[in-house]
């Protein structure tokens, strides 16, 4: 099961094996932009989304999300995303801004839907498989 944290702990590791340093990677409990790494000057900013909840008190707890759970995290993911973008161009940032899912089916086919969205924003999306491995969609700098 993947969590967001260890969705988060495994794009760092794919980052830090690529030669960008880790800025900011934040826990499931803290709020704001999960992870922020630099590499040549460009700084790269991503939301991380898990295939569960991660409150240990949740009823979900451990339970893969339905599609429909799925289709409103990753709505979610891309307005951060959205947001992310917004902020950083009004500040004059050169920035790229990236999505992290599990690779599983329903994140694969939710995505899939809207992907005439996010490749014209050039959104990187960071496939989180179950060995920890990630494959990476989309212009990373």
């Amino acid at each position: 099961m993947l969590f967001e944290g260890k969705v988060i702990e495994c794009v760092c590791n794919y980052l830090n094996e690529h030669d960008f340093e880790i800025l900011q990677k934040l826990s499931t409990r803290e709020q704001g932009d999960d992870i922020i790494a630099i590499k040549s000057g460009v700084k790269l900013i991503i939301e991380a989304k898990g295939e569960s909840s991660s409150n240990q008190n949740s009823s979900r707890y451990g339970q893969p999300f339905t599609y429909n759970q799925v289709k409103t995290h990753v709505g979610v993911a891309l307005y951060k995303v959205s947001e992310i973008l917004t902020r950083e161009l009004k500040s004059g940032n050169d920035v790229v801004v990236g999505i992290a899912l599990p690779g599983n089916e329903h994140h694969r086919k939710c995505v899939g839907r809207i992907s005439g969205v996010i490749k014209p924003l050039n959104i990187v999306l960071f496939w989180v498989n179950e060995d920890g491995s990630v494959d990476v969609e989309g212009n990373l700098v």
